[in-house]
C-alpha cells in the first residue's frame, strides 16, 4: 500500500497529537518528589484520601466486609467500583489498602514459602485497574500490625513465636515479608498486563501498617 505525503503527515500528526495527549496525563506518570514536594508529570500532586482495608477481599468477591462495607449492605465488586467512583467525583486521589485480605477465607498466603491465593492476587488486580479507571491512585500495605491473618500475628504463629519483636529481628520471618514483598511488585496484572512495579497507579508501597515491638490482637 502506498501512502501519500498527505496522508502520511495526517497520520504522524494524529499520532503525535495523541501522544501529546497521553504525555499530559498525570495518572500516566509515577508521582515523585521534587524540591521536597510530590509531582505527577509536570503537575504537583497533593495526597487526598481515604483507607480501606477490605477492598481486596471485596474485589475478590466477598460477600460480606466487615469494615469497609460503605456503602451500607454493599460489598464484591460493586463495592470497590462505587468507592472509587464517589471518592474521584468528591475530589479524592488516593485510596490506602491493604495488600494481605484480613478475612480468613480470602488470606492471599494460607503458608510461608512462596503459597499465595491466585482468587485473592486477582482481588488486587481489580482493585488496582478500576482505581486507574478513576484516576485513583492506591497505596499499597503489605502488612498490619494487628490482623491475625496477613499480620504480624500471622507471620509469629509460622514461626511458632509469641514475641512481637521477633517480626523484626527473625530471619525466618524476614525472609517470608521479603517473598511476599517480591511476589506483589512482580506482579503483572491480569486485568491490563500491568507489571506492579511498574505501574503508575500504585503511589507507593506501606511496608506496615501501624508498627510496634509489643501490643496487638492474637
Amino acid at each position: 500500500m502506498i501512502i501519500s505525503p498527505t496522508a502520511l503527515a495526517i497520520l504522524l500528526l494524529g499520532s503525535s497529537t495523541f501522544g501529546a495527549a497521553r504525555a499530559q496525563d498525570p495518572a500516566e506518570y509515577h508521582v515523585e518528589i521534587r524540591d521536597g514536594q510530590f509531582a505527577a508529570g509536570c503537575n504537583p500532586f497533593k495526597v487526598a484520601g481515604y483507607n480501606g482495608w477490605e477492598l481486596v477481599e471485596a474485589a475478590a468477591g466477598a460477600p460480606v466486609t466487615f469494615g469497609a462495607n460503605l456503602p451500607e449492605g454493599m460489598s464484591g465488586p460493586e463495592l470497590v467500583r462505587t468507592q472509587l467512583q464517589q471518592a474521584a467525583a468528591a475530589g479524592l486521589n488516593t485510596v490506602r489498602a491493604w495488600v494481605q485480605p484480613v478475612s480468613p477465607q480470602y488470606a492471599l498466603q494460607d503458608a510461608p514459602g512462596g503459597e499465595f491465593n491466585e482468587a485473592a492476587f486477582q482481588g488486587l488486580d481489580y482493585l488496582l485497574d478500576e482505581a486507574r479507571k478513576n484516576g485513583m491512585r492506591v497505596i499499597l500495605s503489605l502488612t498490619t500490625n494487628w490482623s491475625p491473618t496477613g499480620g504480624v500475628p500471622q507471620y509469629l504463629n509460622w514461626a511458632g513465636s509469641s514475641d512481637p519483636a521477633d517480626f523484626y529481628t527473625s530471619s525466618q520471618i524476614k525472609e517470608w515479608y521479603k517473598e511476599l514483598a517480591t511476589e506483589v511488585t512482580s506482579r503483572v496484572n491480569t486485568i491490563n498486563g500491568r507489571v506492579y512495579r511498574d505501574d503508575p497507579t500504585i503511589l507507593a508501597y506501606d511496608l506496615i501498617n501501624e508498627p510496634r515491638c509489643e501490643g496487638m490482637f492474637m
